[in-house]
């Protein structure tokens, strides 16, 4: 049986949250109330991933912070699209981090490369 779980990741940022989506194709619909899974999630926002039936969810947490929930059932297609524990977006947040950080450190990132197991290594300069 199906059922929405919590992904264990703490965004602090809805902003870099969006622009995670857009790097790595996916759609941030600000205000969807609830996401589709086998059983609809309740919401703030969600995240459409292009090529799978089901929806991440976008929830404010009582912190301020957000939190995401999903449906990792194979048959709604976000894990073959997301990944597992959705790494796809995580990493995508955190680059976008990355970069918010080093323009505030007066820094560019002069090296992007992707290694083994889906790791990114960023060197500033």
């Amino acid at each position: 049986m199906s059922h929405n779980v919590i992904i264990e990741f703490r965004i602090t940022s809805l902003t870099n949250l969006k622009e995670a989506c857009a790097e790595v194709g996916f759609e941030f619909v600000e205000g969807q109330r609830t996401f589709k899974s086998y059983q609809a999630g309740i919401c703030n926002h969600a995240i459409k991933i292009p090529g799978a039936e089901y929806e991440v969810g976008v929830m404010i947490k009582s912190d301020g912070t957000y939190g995401l929930a999903w449906d990792p059932y194979p048959i709604g297609g976000l894990i073959n699209k997301v990944g597992h524990d959705a790494a796809v977006l995580k990493q995508g947040y955190r680059k976008i981090q990355i970069q918010h950080e080093a323009r505030r450190m007066k820094k560019r990132i002069i090296l992007e490369e992707k290694l083994e197991g889906n790791v990114i290594h960023v060197r500033l300069g």
